[in-house]
This record gives structure tokens, C-alpha cells and sequence, in this order.
């Protein structure tokens, strides 16, 4: 009887509390990727639009700080790397490329800089709702 209580704590665990770490991470990241995916193919921001991008950035950036890297050190650390990443190309190189209205430049940024960060975060958070799942099998 302990055993499958122990069993079904650790399963809970497993997919309430990680699970839900890991997907909010994911659910800020695409909230962060949509709305500068649209405004670098404009080349300018509202300021409505980068209060709503500042908020989602301090989301995606407050999320991943969560994480803890206990079990997966490399994964979680590549996460909170990358999302660093994308919030400091957004607040720099991004916001200066948009002040000027370029947007071959903003395009640019986008497409090299945010999305290769963006398929990294992606991808572990992929990965762990895989591992999620499959230990929720066994």
C-alpha cells in the first residue's frame, strides 16, 4: 500500500507541479513569439504593443526562473539561457532596429537571432512534456 501511494505522489508531482512549470514556460514563450513575430514584419511598435510584449517577456522571464535544474541541469539551464537571450535581443537590438523603422533589419533580428532561441526553449519543453507523459505510463 505505501508503495503505490508513494507511487502516486511522485506521479502527481510529476504532472501537476512540473509539468505545469515546464508548459508555462512553453504558453509564455509562444505569447512572446507571436506578438514580435508580428510587429518585426510591421518594422514598428505601438506603445500598446510593447507594454503587452513587456509583459510577456517578464512572464516568459519569471517562468523559466522557476524551473528548477535539479533533475535536468543542462536542459533547464539552455531554457533559462535562451529565454535571457530573447528578452535581451528584444529590449536591445530589437527595440533599436524598430525605432528606426527598418524593417529588413527587425526581420532580420527576428529570423536569426530570436527564433534560434526560441527552438531551443521550445525543444526542452517539448522534451519534458515527452518525459512527462512517459513516466506517467510506467
Amino acid at each position: 500500500m505505501l508503495d503505490t501511494n508513494a507511487r502516486a505522489t511522485d506521479l502527481h508531482e510529476q504532472l501537476s507541479v512540473r509539468n505545469a512549470r515546464t508548459s508555462s514556460v512553453g504558453a509564455a514563450l509562444t505569447k512572446v513569439d507571436d506578438l514580435i513575430f508580428e510587429i518585426a514584419q510591421e518594422g514598428t511598435i505601438t506603445p500598446e504593443q510593447k507594454n503587452e510584449l513587456e509583459g510577456y517577456v517578464n512572464e516568459l522571464l519569471t517562468r523559466s526562473a522557476a524551473l528548477q535544474a535539479t533533475r535536468y541541469p543542462k536542459e533547464i539551464g539552455a531554457i533559462k539561457t535562451s529565454s535571457n537571450e530573447i528578452a535581451q535581443i528584444i529590449r536591445g537590438e530589437m527595440y533599436d532596429a524598430l525605432a528606426k523603422g527598418d524593417v529588413a533589419l527587425t526581420q532580420n533580428i527576428y529570423g536569426k537571432k530570436i527564433v534560434p532561441n526560441y527552438d531551443i526553449v521550445s525543444k526542452y519543453i517539448n522534451d519534458f512534456s515527452k518525459i512527462h507523459i512517459e513516466s506517467a505510463r510506467t
